[in-house]
């Protein structure tokens, strides 16, 4: 299972590099090796599915994690 942290700082990084969706946030990180080492996927075989994905989005928009820097 993917680790957390690294997808919490892809939720955050969706917002910063302004991506629409999920997919668009996972094809950046299968591409571009900066997005993928600033969230700690270390190879492309790292980066989680959209599910994965998508589940802890919906854990972390339910929890206070996008005001947790505010």
């Amino acid at each position: 299972m993917a680790d957390r942290a690294a997808i919490a700082r892809a939720f955050v990084a969706k917002s910063v590099f302004g991506l629409q969706t999920t997919r668009d946030l996972i094809e950046r990180h299968r591409t571009d090796e900066l997005p993928r080492c600033l969230c700690c996927f270390r190879y492309r075989k790292d980066v989680p599915s959209e599910s994965t994905f998508s589940r802890a989005f919906g854990e972390f928009a339910a929890s206070d994690l996008p005001r947790a820097g505010s």
